[in-house]
């Protein structure tokens, strides 16, 4: 007997895909922002939050600047994303951001997509909450932020123990929009139980010390030594994505299902 289940994809701005398979589908859900479009019982919403003067505040729309800098010197720019599961259903869960391809190196865009040293533009996740650094002391800024206590226990009753939910470093997964976006993602090792919320995927971002303007001031000079407009867009869009965790073994498997759902 076959499965019948809905799934549901909510990409950026409302550019909606749903997915109703008549052989074997999942419950899925994809948030960006504030924005939640939901079938079945498999609901996300993507929250996005920065450090304010009283603790956490939510990040909204507008534009915030971005200038020449480095992640311990002040010019960072806080942005704490975080995946809240609405529904019924537990989910894997994975974060994707979609960058301008000119803010990444090309040292970054070959194999092994490991050098970061060139970027422009530059993003960082809370070391104390990733699988590949959770054991070294990474705490100082989840405990500044207010994401966990001096005891490193999170602050937020809705929120997965540090133990229960950590991310892998965010991985290059290609190109998009005829290589003009470049799109990286993190995805949550364990399952999201319905009605929490998960640890922190991103922290802050923040632009390279190295970008400059060039003589005559129409351009900055990128670290890679190439050259952009400036006003080019530093934007960066970020997307939440949820697929149910029953009849799957494992966030790649997850990853994949949710690639394939209704094919």
């Amino acid at each position: 007997m076959k499965r019948k289940i809905v799934t549901v994809c909510l990409a950026a701005v409302l550019v909606i895909i749903a997915v109703a398979g008549a052989s074997l589908a999942y419950l899925t859900d994809t948030d960006e922002r504030t924005n939640t479009f939901t079938v079945g019982d498999v609901d996300i919403t993507l929250v996005e939050q920065r450090k304010g003067a009283n603790g956490l505040e939510s990040y909204g729309e507008g534009s915030y600047k971005l200038k020449p800098g480095k992640s311990n010197d002040g010019n960072a720019v806080s942005k704490i994303v975080t995946v809240k599961n609405n529904g019924t259903e537990d989910a894997y869960v994975w974060v994707e951001l979609r960058i301008p391809a000119y803010l990444v190196s090309n040292e970054y865009k070959a194999e092994p997509h490991t050098n970061e040293s060139k970027n422009a533009l530059h993003w960082n996740s809370y070391g104390c909450f990733n699988v590949e650094y959770n054991s070294g002391n990474y705490w100082r800024l989840a405990v500044s932020d207010g994401i966990v206590d001096a005891d490193h226990k999170v602050t937020n009753a809705n929120m997965v123990a540090v133990e229960d939910g950590l991310w892998h470093d965010y991985e290059y997964v290609g190109t998009e929009d005829n290589g003009n976006t470049v799109v990286i993602r993190t995805k949550m090792e364990n399952v999201l139980p319905a009605g929490k919320t998960s640890l922190p995927a991103l922290a802050q971002v923040y632009m390279d010390w190295r970008v400059t303007k060039t003589a005559d001031g129409n351009k900055f000079q990128l670290p890679d030594g190439t050259e952009i407009p400036k006003d080019a867009s530093w934007k960066i869009d970020v997307r939440a994505y949820a697929i149910q965790a029953d009849g799957i073994d494992g966030i790649d498997a997850a990853i994949a299902a949710f690639a394939d759902n209704g094919k």
